[in-house]
C-alpha cells in the first residue's frame, strides 16, 4: 500500500511471485453471514461509522485499516516489548481470526470493545448499550 513506503516490487523475484499468488487468491464467502440479522448488522454499521464512536477513523472501508500505528491502551504491560503503538489491523475476515488484540488478550470481539477498552482509547464505546455493542460486533463479524 502506498502509505507504507516505497514499493517493494522488483526487489526479489521470489517475493514478487509470492505477492502475485496472494493477490490472486479468492477468499471464500463469510460462512457465518446468515447468522446475523441484517437489521442488526445495519445498526452496527451505523455505530461503526459514527464519528463519536470512532471505529471508522482507524478502520475505514474498504480495507478496514488506515495502515498506521496507534496507541489503543493495550501496550502498557511492563513486559511489553513492542508497545505502546501497534499497526492497525484490518477488520476483514474477523470471523476467522480470534483471539484479538496484538497479544491475544481479548477472546471475543465484545472484549475488544469493553474489557480491553476501559479508557475508551480503542474507540469510544463505554457509552454504548449492550444492544448497540452486540450490533457493532455483528457488523464487524459480517465484514467480508
Amino acid at each position: 500500500h502506498e502509505s507504507l513506503s516505497e514499493p517493494n516490487a522488483g526487489r526479489s523475484y521470489d517475493l514478487d511471485c509470492l505477492a502475485a499468488f496472494i493477490d490472486s487468491s479468492i477468499h471464500t464467502p463469510n460462512p457465518h453471514i446468515e447468522e446475523h440479522d441484517p437489521a442488526e448488522v445495519a445498526q452496527g454499521e451505523q455505530i461503526f461509522n459514527d464519528p463519536d464512536v470512532g471505529c471508522a477513523e482507524c478502520h475505514p472501508a474498504p480495507y478496514f485499516t488506515d495502515f498506521q500505528v496507534h496507541d489503543v491502551g493495550s501496550g502498557d504491560n511492563p513486559s511489553e516489548k513492542r508497545g505502546p503503538e501497534f499497526d492497525t489491523p484490518t477488520l476483514r475476515t474477523l470471523y476467522r481470526s480470534a483471539l484479538y488484540m496484538h497479544d491475544g488478550s481479548a477472546e471475543a470481539l465484545i472484549d475488544v470493545l469493553t474489557t480491553s477498552n476501559s479508557a475508551d482509547q480503542h474507540g469510544s464505546t463505554s457509552h454504548l448499550s449492550e444492544t448497540e455493542l452486540e450490533a457493532l460486533v455483528a457488523f464487524m463479524l459480517a465484514i467480508p
